[in-house]
């Protein structure tokens, strides 16, 4: 018998225990992952398994090795379906098995990514090696990122915007229900494998489809960029059109989005407003014109009867009866009305015929020169006026004088006999943007049925006999209001004097 090497067994030796201690460290490695792992012989019988399959399996160690991993772990018993056990395929198919399960363990729901494969060569028998994962937390993810998804995509389809998004190669990755609509482009189109042939349909549609080809071309160029303009469809139909970048969390570039939304009637309705503005601008101008010719041309007549009735009382005042004299001073009077009425008339076809540009008005200094005018028949009253603190705000000066003018004057005019006027000019708070002006005064008031229609021009509450005037200054003082983009309303009580409040922006432009 041949004597053994001892060389030849040294080497053999070593060999083996550097294979004990490689195999020993595989162990230590594939027991300190989460994943539990077993390879079994041909028949399924478990050969070795790690710490985690042990804890899956629910049995000691040694009582796993050896066991059949069906019995082990017999995941057809926790199937929410009742499959068949997937080692079982495996084994039978001597192949490749990657599946996700849903199983039930101790009541509850969980998910395993299972791996089975068949290992076979090199002279070695052959072994089934089997990997499982609790995948729980990943599944339960996954489905709320596809019920979240579920919902935003219904979201979608139910707004009144289309919606087209494209990666970051200008190809069509979604859209909504309400872009087909809006583009009548069918669903067989949209899912056309060829994005040439589905970007060509959309580009047909427009107007000017080369333009907006070289519009989404310069979009793609620059990410970052956003962009808003409209598009406008051979069929009259007119799109707003919003465009912004897709970035990830990485700051990536991934695509963009374009959101339309059908302006067609809103376009329709602006054109028409333009129109009918332009028509009513021209309007008042040749209304303008009109007032200014014939103020000029009326006036001129009434100061003749004026003029003549004055040469008429200087020659003729000793010789005429009294009932004559009478005739004549009523003659006088009524031109002199005449005259007022030609006047505020002007100046109510004026308001809206300004378009000089709003100035900065101090409205408290404005009201105190308004006073300080009217001193003299403030003082005959034996009235007085009071003005508070008043903003600066964006005006007409002159409209904001003939404001405080009218308004003050009436407070002076419709006071109660004997009683000295109190009038009280002040700010009041109103909504943001926005001063409200309260003029009240003691005076005779009125019934409050009339608080609107003493706006209305020509009309007067009480004859000519008693209160002087045309029957305008109040409805001057609404146009001014409405010119500068807000409202004036009255309040009062039969004897309780009354309140004029005049809303008005305090940055408004004309």
């Amino acid at each position: 018998m041949p004597l053994e090497n001892p060389a030849s067994r040294q080497d053999n030796e070593r060999l083996i225990e550097r294979l004990r201690a490689t195999l020993s460290k595989l162990e230590v490695a594939l027991g300190a992952t989460r994943d539990a792992i077993a390879w079994t012989d041909e028949r399924g019988r478990i050969e070795w398994c790690n710490a985690p399959f042990d804890r899956l399996a629910g049995k000691p160690h040694m009582s796993v090795i050896g066991q059949d991993i069906v019995k082990a772990v017999p995941l057809d018993k926790w199937s929410v379906d009742d499959a068949p056990h997937p080692a079982k395929a495996v084994l039978a198919s001597r192949s490749f098995l990657s599946e996700t399960l849903a199983v039930k363990r101790d009541g509850q729901q969980i998910y395993l990514d299972f791996f089975g494969s068949w290992a076979q060569g090199g002279g070695v028998k052959p072994i089934a090696v089997f990997v499982l994962r609790e995948v729980t937390a990943r599944v339960m993810r996954e489905e709320q990122l596809r019920r979240a998804t579920a919902i935003l995509r219904a979201q979608l389809d139910s707004t009144q915007d289309g919606l087209l998004i494209v990666d970051e190669n200008a190809r069509i990755v979604h859209y909504n229900k309400r872009f087909l609509e809006m583009w009548a482009i069918s669903e067989d189109v949209m899912q056309d494998a060829d994005q040439e042939r589905r970007l060509a349909v959309f580009l047909e549609r427009l107007d000017d489809g080369e333009r907006a080809a070289s519009r989404i071309r310069e979009l793609m160029s620059d990410p970052a960029r956003a962009g808003e303009d409209e598009l406008r469809l051979k069929n009259g139909l007119i799109f707003e059109r919003y465009s912004a970048p897709i970035s990830g969390p990485d700051g990536a570039y991934y695509g963009r989005a374009w959101h339309f939304r059908d302006v067609t009637e809103r376009r329709k309705a602006e054109q028409a407003l333009e129109n009918k503005s332009r028509e009513l601008e021209r309007s008042n101008a040749e209304l303008q014109q009109f007032a200014s010719a014939a103020s000029h041309d009326l006036m001129e007549p009434l100061r003749k009867v004026a003029a003549f009735g004055d040469l008429l009382r200087k020659r003729a005042e000793g010789q005429l009866d009294p009932q004559s004299l009478e005739f004549l001073t009523r003659m006088q009077n009524a031109a002199v009305r005449m005259g007022r009425l030609i006047e505020d008339l002007l100046q109510f076809s004026r308001v809206f015929g300004d378009t000089r540009p709003f100035e900065t008005v101090d409205l408290k200094r404005c009201a105190e020169e308004v006073a300080a005018d009217l001193e003299v028949g403030i003082k005959k009253a034996g009235g007085r006026v009071t003005i508070g603190e008043l903003p600066t705000i964006q005006a007409h000066p002159f409209q904001m004088r003939q404001l405080f003018q009218n308004l003050i004057a009436n407070a002076l005019k419709f006071r109660k006999p004997d009683v000295p006027p109190l009038v009280t000019v002040r700010a009041r708070p109103a909504q943001p943007g926005f001063v409200e002006l309260e003029v009240a005064d003691n005076g005779i008031g009125f019934e409050e049925r009339f608080a609107e229609k003493i706006f209305q021009p020509f009309l007067r509450l009480h004859p000519r006999s008693e209160y002087e005037g045309t029957g305008l200054g109040l409805s001057i003082c609404r146009r001014i209001a409405t010119r500068h983009g807000g409202w004036i309303s009255a309040q009062g009580r039969p004897g309780a004097g009354a309140t004029f409040v005049v809303t008005l922006p305090l940055g408004r432009k004309p």
